[in-house]
């Protein structure tokens, strides 16, 4: 585990507009405990709006594609530090949708994921 802890929360939220209103659908927090495992990708943790514990993982696969699209080397640790927030954004999106889930059950960013939110921006 990266062993820093870190103060800040990131708040991600998604929204649904209908012609009268937003409503909101989901938003996730990054845990309070700011570590992550680099483990078959990189595992971390999210909070939802009750505080309940959200396992996430971002598959190897997905950070080193992600990395090679962006010309960017270093390790599953280096690459999810650095687009953390775009990963982190994922997942809320994935938790949201229902899916997809790991073997163990923990929300995965799938490279397709990332290629699609890459593509987009």
């Amino acid at each position: 585990m990266d062993g820093t802890s870190k103060s800040a929360f990131w708040l991600l939220c998604v929204y649904e507009y209908t012609p009268y209103s937003y409503s909101r659908i989901l938003c996730l927090l990054r845990a309070s405990r700011d570590e992550y495992l680099e483990q078959d990708g990189v595992r971390f943790l999210m909070e939802d709006q009750d505080g309940s514990t959200v396992a996430c993982r971002v598959s190897h696969q997905a950070l080193r594609d992600h990395a090679d699209r962006l010309h960017f080397s270093g390790t599953d640790g280096a690459v999810f530090e650095a687009y953390r927030e775009l990963i982190e954004q994922v997942a809320s999106d994935a938790y949201d949708a229902e899916g997809p889930f790991d073997d163990n059950g923990r929300v995965l960013v799938t490279p397709e994921a990332l290629a699609r939110v890459t593509r987009s921006a």
